[in-house]
């Protein structure tokens, strides 16, 4: 005997139930809602940690510019030091013709900057026509330079830094600071400069970048 066969009902969606309609239509908004909040909240997180990257970069290189600044300044400060040094204004003034005396003072005091700060390669003196009537590294004694900043802005009066330079000794890039000497009546007579290293300042610059690098890594995760 054959058994009956039961034909299959299919509930068209438009046949469910009312609670069943908005049971789905609940859960369906809710997952829609949890995506959108989770897809916000993920923006807004990446933005915050971005603006923070920034300020702390922006900090940084503000650090950075005031440990260069100061940096200079101490250069600066130290020659104006020793371009008062009577024995230093007086071989300005009168080369050859100051005393041995004179030259041993002033030789001096242009060791003492050296050794006080590492990153000077050399320190001289040039007098009013813009030549190395003095330097502790023999081999600039005699060269002139009156074409280079360096002599031709103390010698009107203004202290001098410069951006990096190829050193026409060395031929390698260097860093020069100038101060104007003036004798007792107030007159330049000549110039004091150091060339210095990079050093310091490339080690300053390398350690920020370094620590940008760190930041931008960090708020791209």
């Amino acid at each position: 005997m054959t058994e009956p066969v039961h034909a299959s009902v299919v509930v068209l969606p438009n046949d469910w139930p009312i609670a069943v309609k908005i049971t789905i239509l609940c859960t369906a908004i809710a997952i829609a809602l949890a995506a959108a909040l989770t897809s916000i909240g993920y923006y807004q997180a990446a933005a915050g940690l971005a603006v923070q990257a920034d300020k702390e970069i922006e900090a940084d290189a503000h650090i950075v510019e005031t440990m260069i600044d100061d940096w200079h300044q101490q250069r600066l400060a130290t020659l104006a030091l020793g371009a008062v040094s009577p024995a230093v204004v007086r071989v300005a003034e009168s080369g050859d013709q100051a005393s041995a005396t004179d030259h041993a003072q002033a030789l001096a005091v242009l060791g003492s900057i050296t050794q006080r700060n590492p990153d000077v390669e050399t320190v001289g003196v040039m007098d009013r026509r813009g030549t190395y009537v003095m330097d502790v590294d023999p081999s600039s004694l005699g060269v002139s330079g009156p074409q280079y900043d360096f002599f031709q802005q103390p010698m009107a009066g203004v202290e001098f830094i410069s951006g990096v330079t190829i050193s026409g000794i060395t031929n390698k890039p260097a860093l020069y600071h100038a101060v104007p000497i003036r004798n007792a009546a107030g007159t330049v007579i000549g110039v004091l400069r150091t060339r210095s290293a990079l050093t310091t300042v490339t080690g300053v610059e390398m350690t920020s970048a370094q620590g940008q690098a760190i930041t931008s890594s960090t708020s791209a995760l």
